[in-house]
């Protein structure tokens, strides 16, 4: 949207951000994103974007009725989670 944006950066200009080590995202993970679509089809075409463009994805779709998850790992291991919920399908509970 308007108001939201990811910043992809070169190790070196992360680097100038924070004087913090950078981990290996292949062998830790300390955030994922996620990221709200309007519907699974949405999700999958962000899906197959990523894949095509290097990414990998590390455990099969959840699909719940109410909500529709996929997970890729960007080709430096970060994760990243489309998915789509419809609040009206939600389970009371």
């Amino acid at each position: 949207n308007d108001t939201t944006f990811a910043m992809l950066l070169t190790r070196e200009k992360f680097k100038s951000f924070s004087n913090a080590p950078i981990p290996d995202a292949h062998t830790s993970t300390g955030l994922m994103v996620a990221i709200a679509l309007d519907n699974a089809a949405a999700v999958d075409a962000m899906m197959e974007a990523a894949l095509k463009a290097g990414g990998q994805e590390p455990r099969p779709p959840i699909d719940l009725g109410f909500m529709y998850n996929r997970t890729f790992s960007d080709p430096d291991g970060h994760r990243w989670e489309p998915f789509h919920m419809n609040m009206a399908e939600m389970p009371k509970s």
